[in-house]
């Protein structure tokens, strides 16, 4: 099975096995971004800084999120859309 563009009038963007090495490759990569960020409990400024990337992370891509603070910790909440499978 291939995922095809809009309507499925386009030809075959991405095969299966590459649509999933391609998603893998980003998680390896958004994974190795995360960690590079000294995200310490004593290390408040940093706890931000990582927020502040995961929060443009998600809207480059256009997935809905709420950012919230508690005890001045941030807290980002992703659900699924509305009728997503």
């Amino acid at each position: 099975m291939a995922i095809s563009g809009a309507g499925g009038s386009l030809p075959p963007l991405f095969s299966r096995n590459e649509l999933k090495m391609k998603i893998e490759q980003e998680i390896a990569d958004l994974t190795s971004e995360l960690i590079r960020i000294p995200s310490l409990h004593s290390r408040p400024e940093e706890i931000r800084r990582c927020a502040d990337f995961i929060e443009n992370w998600l809207a480059r891509r256009d997935i809905d999120y709420t950012r919230s603070d508690i005890s001045d910790v941030p807290a980002i909440t992703v659900l699924p859309r509305t009728g997503a499978a």
